[in-house]
């Protein structure tokens, strides 16, 4: 029984003395902590004091050479009349200074205002770059080539309040479901017909009277006065310097055309670019067969 008490004790010592060991470990540690703390709350007081040091020693420089001027004028004062009317000429001339410097002051405020304003004038009328590269696909073997002669038309867009986009994206997405009627994949079949199914007129009509609407709305638009008028070089490629704006862009390929009224002189791409001051904006468009 003895035995048995004894070992008890001591794995209650034992408990006892492992508990104790780690309340020590973790007061060891916040001592470490607060040792850390204090340490960095010290430096940083240090720091504080040197800087206040600093700030009273070039308040006591200041005081010192205030004193030494009052001191200037207690002695001039208890000098002759001479001396006083230099006072009174020092004193006039420091307020003069003082007028001038208010003065300078002002003008450089305002010529400051005026340097800002020119810069962000200048900044918002800097213009930026509208480029791109036209190709159109050539066949299997030589992939895209250069649309070479390709009519590029870029207008800001709230110049020709008819213009909508949206119509010729609409024209091409139902003249790839006309096309796609046809192919041997279900799939493609399947997606012109939820496309061609929202027509209540037959497809053929509703083709020919939105492909009428293209050419009503893209025309004036490409011919128009505020229309900038560009042509793809020997390379497909395209630039030009623009005001900051928001701009409708207009490529009809030159090697590309389709059977449709709108499109016979060059299919059409579309697109809508954010012209930013001193920045460039890449517009690159490709033609397929179909």
């Amino acid at each position: 029984m003895k035995t048995y008490l004894f070992a008890f004790l001591l794995i209650l010592l034992t408990g006892c003395s492992d508990t104790l060991n780690k309340e020590n470990t973790e007061l060891r540690e916040q001592k470490n902590k607060l040792s850390a703390d204090k340490a960095k709350a010290e430096a940083e007081l240090i720091k504080k004091e040197g800087e206040i040091s600093a700030s009273k020693e070039r308040l006591a420089d200041a005081k010192t050479r205030i004193d030494e001027l009052k001191q200037e004028v207690v002695t001039l004062r208890d000098t002759s009349s001479k001396q006083s009317a230099q006072i009174l000429e020092l004193t006039e001339r420091l307020k003069e200074n003082e007028r001038q410097l208010k003065e300078q002051k002002d003008s450089l405020a305002v010529k400051s205002a005026d340097y800002e304003a020119q810069l962000q004038k200048l900044k918002t009328t800097q213009k930026g770059e509208l480029n791109g590269v036209v190709t159109y696909f050539f066949n299997s073997n030589f992939g895209y080539k250069p649309d070479v002669g390709a009519e590029i038309y870029v207008f800001p867009v709230d110049a020709y309040s008819d213009f909508d986009p949206s119509v010729i994206t609409e024209y091409q997405t139902m003249k790839h479901a006309m096309s796609w009627s046809k192919s041997t994949d279900q799939r493609l079949r399947q997606d012109s017909q939820k496309i061609l199914s929202k027509y209540s007129s037959p497809v053929e009509s509703a083709w020919k009277d939105l492909d009428a609407r293209v050419v009503k709305m893209a025309l004036p638009a490409e011919v128009g006065d505020k229309t900038i008028r560009l042509t793809a070089d020997g390379n497909g490629a395209f630039k030009r310097s623009l005001q900051p704006g928001t701009y409708y862009t207009i490529i009809r390929s030159k090697h590309r055309q389709d059977m449709s009224v709108s499109e016979i002189s060059g299919k059409i791409f579309v697109r809508k670019v954010e012209i930013k001051s001193g920045e460039e904006a890449s517009l690159d468009a490709k033609f397929e067969v179909y």
